[in-house]
């Protein structure tokens, strides 16, 4: 008879999954130790040189990297787990209340992107910071509230490995 374990073994020979690869910057832009967003994801500055930036006022600013944000919500249809951009969409104030309550029921079948005012790009980074003067803004980080300010996210293709048996 053989002796069979009934102890789960690991892939590695030490036991240890291996770590997962250092971010990779596109030449002559990696970041700063204070600008890491590794590090500090949610205040990392400066932009870059050759960022676009837009101020204005927002009805809401979303960054996606998943086509649902639940069920119901088909927010990036574009979108897929490795295209390795983000999805920025953007709610303009010129919505009207009737093309509001539009967005509330296409978004479902993800037919928002179609609509004047509402914007949906590809973007490989966003910073995103309210205005603190205007009225509050809420912020959320896959639902959980956060204060409000800067918030600043980005790609980091081979950041994470997933190993499955």
């Amino acid at each position: 008879k053989k002796n069979i374990s009934t102890t789960p073994t690991s892939p590695t020979p030490t036991g240890i999954p291996p770590a997962a690869p250092p971010p990779v910057y596109p030449p002559g832009r990696e970041p700063s130790p204070t600008s890491d967003p590794v590090s500090h994801p949610l205040t990392a500055t400066p932009l870059h040189k050759d960022w676009v930036t837009e101020t204005s006022d927002y009805l809401t600013v979303m960054l996606l990297n998943l086509p649902y944000l639940d069920r119901t919500f088909f927010g990036a249809p574009d979108c897929t787990p490795d295209d390795e951009v983000l999805w920025l969409l953007i709610v303009r104030p010129s919505v009207t209340r009737m093309s509001l309550i539009n967005f509330m029921v296409s978004i479902e079948s993800g037919r928002h992107v179609d609509m004047p005012g509402v914007d949906l790009f590809p973007v490989t980074a966003a910073k995103i910071t309210p205005d603190n003067t205007g009225p509050m803004s809420y912020m959320a980080i896959d639902g959980e509230s956060i204060p409000a300010g800067p918030v600043q996210a980005h790609i980091l293709p081979g950041a994470a490995r997933v190993m499955v048996k």
